[in-house]
């Protein structure tokens, strides 16, 4: 089943973190601080191992994160010096926590699933694929609550340690041995620097209330 809801398209056009931009799969990562002031990567599986994942921030810079999994998962997220998380958005067909006891910084955290109220979306193929999880929904999603673009997204079906290094570059231990594929695209919005969309966290947000700022997309 797939129900969509508007969420308010002329917001979404300035900030669904499109490769429209000058980076993308065939390009190198852009500089750090180049993306502008705040950076938002997206993480997405089906499932981890054990349902616990692990995210290393090692990217100068203030980051946002994006993490998806259809099924139930608590992410931990540890950062480098020199890497600050400002805001954690988790979503999932099922319940997700998050863990930022060894993250820098003062991050907020804002949570969405079916199970907890009816908001979900996941994603781990890029381009979407078709089958399973929805991409692009997903980072529709991503960018409406977060308020910021996308600059980069990393997926898997299957992966329990993700690595976003200094490049910008995902690294995971993605289970290529049964035929996974690990997908990732870099996004720069054409080289903006002024922070368009936002400050990268979930201000002027719906605070996990579904339909006050126009209605939720579920896939």
């Amino acid at each position: 089943m797939k129900l969509v809801v508007a969420l308010g398209l002329g917001t979404l056009a300035a900030c669904t973190g499109e490769v429209t931009g000058r980076y993308s799969q065939d390009l190198s990562a852009p500089p750090a601080g180049e993306c502008g002031e705040v950076e938002t990567h997206t993480i997405g599986v089906f499932q981890t191992p054990n349902g616990s994942g692990t995210i290393y921030l090692e990217r100068a810079g203030k980051h946002v994160l994006v993490l998806s999994a259809h099924e139930k998962t608590t992410w931990h997220i540890k950062t480098a010096p020199g890497a600050e998380l400002v805001h954690v958005y988790a979503v999932g067909f099922h319940a997700q926590a998050v863990d930022v006891s060894e993250a820098n910084g003062h991050p907020t955290v804002k949570i969405d699933s079916m199970d907890k109220n009816a908001t979900a979306a996941c994603g781990y193929s890029w381009p979407y694929d078709g089958d399973g999880c929805d991409t692009d929904g997903l980072l529709q999603l991503a960018a409406a609550r977060t308020k910021h673009d996308i600059n980069s997204f990393a997926g898997c079906y299957e992966a329990g340690i993700w690595k976003i290094g200094k490049d910008m570059a995902a690294t995971s231990d993605c289970a290529v041995s049964q035929g996974y594929v690990q997908d990732h695209f870099f996004s720069c919005d054409s080289g903006d620097t002024d922070g368009h969309c936002g400050s990268g966290d979930d201000s002027g947000s719906d605070n996990g209330q579904p339909g006050s700022d126009g209605g939720p997309i579920l896939y």
